[in-house]
């Protein structure tokens, strides 16, 4: 048996957009890492599920990631369909996510000027 879904993507870029429910859809939220291999072309979203109708809903998150030391750069071909320049610089996946998380915490040794 096969099922046949459809696939709606919104690029969400500010201000941004909420993904209305239509029936028989996912909604994916596109992260960082993607962002920086298609160069833009499709952008990260910030991840939040706002529930807004008295329906049921499931919310299910699932968070592939590249290995911990992958070294992540536009690819080729998305550098080429965005201009022929990468608007990334290449990170260690590692790096970046201690720096994304670091950001959630409040420190009171950090300097508020």
């Amino acid at each position: 048996m096969r099922t046949q879904f459809k696939v709606l993507i919104i690029p969400i870029v500010p201000p941004q957009r909420p993904a209305d429910d239509m029936a028989g859809c996912f909604v994916v939220n596109i992260g960082d890492m993607m962002e920086i291999w298609t160069n833009g072309l499709w952008n990260s979203t910030k991840h939040r599920v706002v529930h807004k109708t008295g329906g049921y809903r499931v919310s299910v998150p699932f968070f592939y990631e590249p290995n911990w030391d992958a070294v992540v750069k536009p690819l080729d071909k998305c550098v080429e369909m965005t201009g022929g320049m990468p608007r990334y610089a290449e990170k260690v996946y590692w790096e970046h996510l201690v720096e994304k998380v670091s950001g959630n915490f409040y420190s009171e040794t950090e300097d508020t000027r």
